[in-house]
């Protein structure tokens, strides 16, 4: 049986924040998957790939821009790579080192994915003004701005 502790209104409005954004991730995630599995990839290849043509070429990067864990990326880079998207080579600053690129069939697909990205969001956005979308992006980078500079300080405070 699970007993409900009393927390402060203000802890149960951030726990209700939580649980929206939780939500509205996953809405979205599922969105995107829906809307690119005619395209043969997932919203997580799409956000591997994207990171590839804005230059973020190593495992560790695209790791740290998405939130996915290495091992994540590992598993997605390798997979793009064997159905031809993607392709990797040695980084010339470091040989031991791989860099991923985008290959033809890649960047072809990505074309597609980021062209229909757009017929969805302007959907999408037709029931969002452009107004609210652009503030709640100013919040929610507030929001994560605080929420980093909290898990900094939990993190000093425990070494």
């Amino acid at each position: 049986m699970y007993i409900s502790l009393m927390t402060s209104p203000r802890a149960e409005l951030f726990r209700r924040f939580t649980r929206s954004v939780f939500a509205a991730q996953s809405a979205l995630l599922k969105h995107a998957d829906a809307a690119n599995a005619r395209f043969g990839q997932s919203s997580a290849r799409w956000r591997v790939l994207r990171q590839i043509s804005v230059g973020e070429t190593s495992v560790a990067d695209i790791a740290r821009s998405t939130g996915y864990s290495r091992q994540a990326v590992q598993r997605l880079a390798d997979a793009l790579v064997a159905e031809g998207s993607a392709r990797y080579s040695v980084d010339d600053t470091d040989r031991r080192k791989q860099r991923l690129e985008l290959t033809e069939a890649g960047a072809a697909v990505f074309e597609q994915l980021e062209a229909h990205f757009d017929e969805w969001a302007d959907r999408l956005v037709a029931h969002i003004t452009e107004r609210e979308l652009a503030r709640v992006s100013e919040v929610l980078d507030h929001i994560r701005f605080v929420v980093e500079a909290d898990r900094d300080y939990i993190e000093r405070k425990e070494q």
